[in-house]
């Protein structure tokens, strides 16, 4: 008796019942989809006749009696009733499975199934994995006999004839599952896809066509979404944000960066900004709008606005309090800045000072000797010959009073230079 089976092996199978009358050959079976790692299976669809006289009928998988040769049923063919339509159910192999696109959440592509892998234990069937590979759909073909025999003729020791293309179903996230095309109905699906990196997520997502990229997008958890959201171009972006409601896109543009909000809101219309700010929570719709409200070209318009400030007054030890309580809200920790009452930039210090200091001392004592900072309205070109000729990775904007408006880092700089680089690149080429 084997452990493993195909189902493409299965459907090759005659069904008879009890009393060895034929009843019918195995058309589906139906799976039980919990919490579980590998799923179940609880039902199988038989059907007879031919074209339009096909009949379906649904076994539970408990009057099975046996499956090694052909499938023998524990009742007689009378208990069996058959139907025109084929039933339904929210997960079989044929709808669900055959044919669709996975995510290998292991290697972290998108794959397509071509058979499916079994496992028996004790009478019980559940699917194993998923096999991927030239041979599954040889097999599910019924031309593995043939082709095997001219693949040896050729090449004997050719890898096909021994090579199974198998993904741990674990290791599986389907794309469109049930009934309803393109949604994603496992919690499971979540912890699968929240363990691959946003970039990689991000490659993984543009492999897919519209339908099923914005799918798979909508079944993320909305901190994933963010960090996902922020590695696509404006165009994907600007795709995706069609397919949600003005809420769901405030819960996305909140978690960003407030830089990188701000150069996606600049894409939509002015009527479309102004309802997704009327929806955010208020100090991020208000940090959006002075982001807004500068030209993308300037360094008011390549800021973030989400950085770490100190009084002047404050000790060392209030400042790793600090540093603490805003880490994850700040898109850089490196640099401290340090303001007066009325919020001017005095002077700057960095962790690596801080953490080097005695905690009782005054963080002004930490500064450095001497600091840069740019205005608002100052060229990218000017940011990026500081930073290149200080070796910093991120410096203040101020406005002409001297008052922190927000900080650049070289990521912001980078994500503008790259582009520009690579046009003139290509022309060179050209």
């Amino acid at each position: 008796m084997k452990i493993f089976v195909y189902y493409s092996e299965l459907l090759k199978k005659d069904i008879i019942d009890i009393n060895n009358k034929y009843v019918g050959k195995l058309y589906d079976l139906i799976l039980k989809m919990s919490d579980e790692i590998y799923p179940k299976v609880v039902a199988l669809i038989i059907v007879k006749g031919i074209g339009f006289k096909k009949n379906f009928s649904e076994c539970p998988w408990e009057n099975v009696e046996e499956f090694d040769g052909t499938i023998r049923l524990k009742v007689p063919l009378s208990n069996l009733k058959f139907q025109k339509n084929c039933p339904k159910h929210d997960f079989s192999i044929n709808i669900d499975f055959l044919d669709q696109q996975v995510v290998d959440t292991f290697n972290q592509k998108v794959v397509r199934v071509n058979d499916i892998h079994h496992l028996r234990v004790d009478h019980q069937l559940y699917l194993a994995h998923v096999e991927v590979g030239l041979r599954g759909l040889v097999r599910r073909l019924g031309w593995e006999n043939i082709v095997d025999f001219f693949v040896r003729l050729i090449k004997p020791k050719a890898n096909y004839l021994s090579r199974e293309d198998l993904i741990s179903w674990k290791h599986t996230q389907p794309l469109s599952i049930g009934r309803t095309k393109n949604v994603i109905r496992l919690d499971i699906a979540r912890q699968k896809l929240s363990q691959i990196p946003p970039p990689e997520l991000k490659e993984i997502m543009l492999d897919l066509d519209r339908l099923q990229r914005v799918s798979l997008f909508k079944s993320l958890d909305t901190a994933l979404k963010q960090r996902v959201f922020g590695e696509f171009n404006l165009e994907v972006q600007q795709e995706i944000l069609d397919k949600l409601d003005d809420k769901e896109a405030v819960s996305i543009l909140e978690g960003m960066p407030a830089d990188e909000a701000a150069d996606f809101l600049l894409s939509l219309t002015k009527e479309k900004v102004d309802n997704l700010l009327i929806l955010m929570e208020t100090n991020k719709s208000k940090k959006l709008s002075l982001l807004l409200g500068y030209s993308s070209d300037s360094a008011g318009g390549l800021m973030t606005t989400e950085y770490i400030t100190i009084d002047k007054n404050a000790t060392v030890q209030q400042a790793l309090e600090k540093l603490k309580e805003f880490t994850s809200q700040a898109e850089t920790i490196y640099y401290i800045y340090i303001i007066d009452e009325q919020n001017r930039l005095i002077a700057i210090t960095s962790l690596r000072r801080i953490i080097a200091a005695n905690p009782a001392s005054l963080i002004l004592e930490t500064r450095f000797p001497k600091y840069i900072f740019v205005h608002t309205d100052d060229s990218v070109k000017e940011v990026t010959y500081l930073m290149d000729k200080y070796k910093c990775s991120a410096i203040p904007v101020v406005n002409k009073d001297g008052i922190m408006q927000g900080v650049i880092t070289v990521d912001d700089i980078l994500s503008r230079i790259i582009p520009l680089a690579w046009r003139r690149l290509r022309k060179k080429v050209k």
